[in-house]
């Protein structure tokens, strides 16, 4: 059973994580249904258990250790780790009178996320960008600040 009362089907599909547990994605609601056993062997990295994509707001993330995160779609997006954004950023650092490109109009949103792999997400927006590939590392280095940042 899935986390939201469904069944895998046919039209959801499963990855395997590293250590050899289920990833399981359905819908916007990618849920990972990751244990590691005391007696299994231990995955090294933290990752996500439960990711929660809400279109107009931002990605709810529970981590491996417990923990749980929030990343507003507007943080998401400025802090896309695509190579464009990336120049966009260092640009914008070096020269803060830099034109910004026109985001199109209307509210940001996340339109779809998708895995890759068993290792990042990818997020298109509704001003067309898709080409970030936020991996698991990449997510908790946007927390960190944030939850620094909130206390």
């Amino acid at each position: 059973l899935l986390a939201d009362g469904g069944v895998l089907g046919q039209s959801r599909h499963t990855a395997e994580h590293r250590c050899g547990e289920p990833l399981i994605q359905a819908m916007l609601v990618l849920t990972w249904m990751h244990r590691c056993y005391p007696s299994a062997v231990r995955c090294e990295a933290m990752v996500p258990r439960h990711l929660e994509l809400e279109r107009d707001r931002g990605l709810r993330i529970e981590w491996s250790d417990g923990r749980s995160s929030y990343l507003p779609v507007g943080l998401l997006r400025k802090m896309s780790p695509s190579a464009e954004t990336k120049k966009l950023r260092e640009e914008m650092s070096s020269n803060p009178l830099a034109v910004l490109p026109s985001s199109g109009g209307g509210e940001l949103r996340a339109e779809d996320a998708e895995l890759v792999g068993n290792y990042a997400l990818r997020i298109r927006f509704s001003d067309g960008h898709d080409t970030g590939i936020y991996t698991w590392d990449y997510l908790l280095h946007l927390v960190e600040p944030t939850a620094q940042e909130s206390s």
